[in-house]
This record gives C-alpha cells, structure tokens and sequence, in this order.
C-alpha cells in the first residue's frame, strides 16, 4: 500500500492553514498604552488660513504621543503679533506648556522672560507661577505669579517691582 504525495500534500496545506488561523498577535505597545504618533528633526510647522500666513514655528526635534506634540528649541512666530521661543514646548490642546529660557515678545514692544510658562492660545493669556522679568518699552516689572492677557493687555502678579513711566497731562 502506497502513500500518495497528494495525499501527504493536502494534509500539510490542511495542517498549516489550521495552525495560521489558530495563531492570535498582539501589539506588545498598546499593552503600555504607550501610542507614538509622530517624531521629527529640525522641522518648520506653518500654519495658514484662507488669508495667508498666520504663524510658524522652527523646532530642532520633537515626538507626538498619545495626542501630546513635545518640541525641544522651539521658536514660534505669530505673524504680526508675538514671538515665542522656549528650550522645551509641551503641545496639548489649546495650552502650550513652555520650560527652559522662555522669551515672549510682542509686535507691541512687550518682551516676558522666565523658566515655566503656560501659554493659552485659545484664550491669549500668559501664566507662570515661576520668577519673571518683563518690559514693556521703558516700563520694567519683575515678580512672581503672573497672569498676563495679550488681547487685553493687562497683567496681574504677585511680590511685583516694578519701574513704570507715565505721562503728564
């Protein structure tokens, strides 16, 4: 009694699907919940609208995980308006956390230097708890708390000293 080799060949194709279908994978980076999304080197992220250029920002290097955009040696420019530059920029939503020689100029002559910063982009508003200096032309202020809103442009702030200008009527 012979054995056929289309026999022995129908029952290693049967046997191989078999073990295919039975195999299960698992995506060993979703167990840590861990989902890296982007990553990038000496970068330049524009933005634009229907009128053009609305700002941009140089970055040295960054990643994107779990929807969080870190920059590192970011410089972000908002045409006509303001300039940011900071060693280190956590993304998230409408706030960017800003860490590391953090310098905010305005168009308006208003320059803001501190270690930690929050920047609210949606609502325009400049908050560190940290130590700052800050100048608006001659007018020289420096503290600790300060809540600062660049539409408005008024500050408040805490254990202030401050030299300020006025003018005679």
């Amino acid at each position: 009694m012979a054995i056929k080799i289309e026999w022995i060949l129908f029952f290693s194709i049967i046997t191989t699907l078999l073990v295919s279908f039975s195999l299960r994978f698992e995506n060993s980076i979703q167990d840590f919940g861990i989902k890296k999304e982007l990553s990038f080197k000496n970068t330049v992220f524009t933005e634009v609208d229907t009128n053009g250029l609305v700002s941009f920002a140089n970055v040295k290097n960054g990643d994107q995980t779990n929807g969080v955009l870190t920059m590192h040696n970011i410089s972000f420019d908002k045409i006509e308006d303001t300039k940011v530059l900071a060693d280190r920029a956590i993304y998230n939503k409408d706030e960017i956390v800003l860490t590391g020689n953090v310098k905010i100029k305005q168009k308006n002559g208003f320059t803001f230097n501190t270690q930690e910063a929050l920047y609210d982009t949606k609502r325009g508003k400049i908050i560190s708890k940290d130590k700052y200096n800050a100048s608006l032309n001659e007018n020289l202020m420096s503290g600790t708390n300060l809540n600062y809103d660049t539409r408005k442009q008024t500050a408040t702030s805490s254990n202030i000293h401050a030299t300020l200008y006025t003018q005679n009527k």
